[in-house]
């Protein structure tokens, strides 16, 4: 990273999402919504998704993920 005219470096010997650098909870919804962002599914139905996937182990009809999943 370049800034203020300096180079700034920094090495990690275990990436971020790694199982010995986990992402938070807050960590892996962001980067769920910005790789969402790439396709064709509306912010609505991502949103809806991660509502679902939040509270899984309470959704009755896994089939409501996949009706949100389908794109229109």
């Amino acid at each position: 990273i370049t800034a203020r005219g300096e180079i700034f470096r920094t090495e990690l010997s275990t990436p971020k999402g790694s199982a010995k650098n986990p992402m938070s909870f807050d960590e892996l919804v962001e980067k769920f919504r910005v790789n969402a962002s790439y396709s064709p599914l509306p912010l609505d139905k991502t949103e809806r998704c991660i509502q679902i996937l939040c509270k899984l182990e309470e959704v009755n009809n896994v089939g409501e993920l996949g009706e949100v999943l389908t794109f229109d």
